[in-house]
């Protein structure tokens, strides 16, 4: 399960742990204190998550649950501050939108001059917001952008 929140994006697995845990993983230092404050994070460069941490699974299932309480904004891309945090899930963002029901055609004409959106099916996409997150995000994130154009 990845978790993306507004300041730490994590990676929860049932791998390396007894029964009554989980496996929490995360690619930069501090977001998983920044969830759980009292997690004791290993590093490990054999890995693709570079930090981890091994916690019992009913303490997850809390800070999950008040993760969801805590929600109090009207955009998660919009309540994400730290600038390469935003990007990549901006990046993630264009990616995903690529999956929304994608026309057999896509329709590239109808941009607005003023907004320079394109349409995708019933939903505005921003191909500059995708572009930008493109040159600050990680390459193996293919903004959809690229995708539109590789169709």
């Amino acid at each position: 399960m990845w978790i993306m929140t507004n300041n730490s994006y994590l990676s929860i697995v049932k791998k390396d742990c007894r029964p009554a845990e989980l496996l929490v993983r995360a690619r930069r230092a501090g977001d998983i204190e920044k969830v759980f404050p009292d997690a004791k994070v290993t590093r490990n460069t054999n890995s693709d998550y570079l930090y981890r941490a091994v916690l019992p699974r009913d303490l997850v299932k809390q800070a999950l649950a008040a993760m969801i309480d805590h929600i109090d904004y009207p955009n998660f891309k919009d309540s994400v501050e730290d600038g390469s945090l935003h990007a990549a899930y901006v990046s993630v963002w264009c990616a995903m939108a690529g999956l929304q029901h994608p026309p057999p055609q896509i329709e590239r004409a109808k941009v607005s001059s003023s907004l320079e959106k394109q349409r995708l099916g019933g939903f505005f996409l921003d191909p500059n917001r995708c572009r930008r997150a493109d040159r600050l995000a990680p390459k193996f994130v293919i903004p959809v952008h690229r995708f539109l154009e590789a169709r």
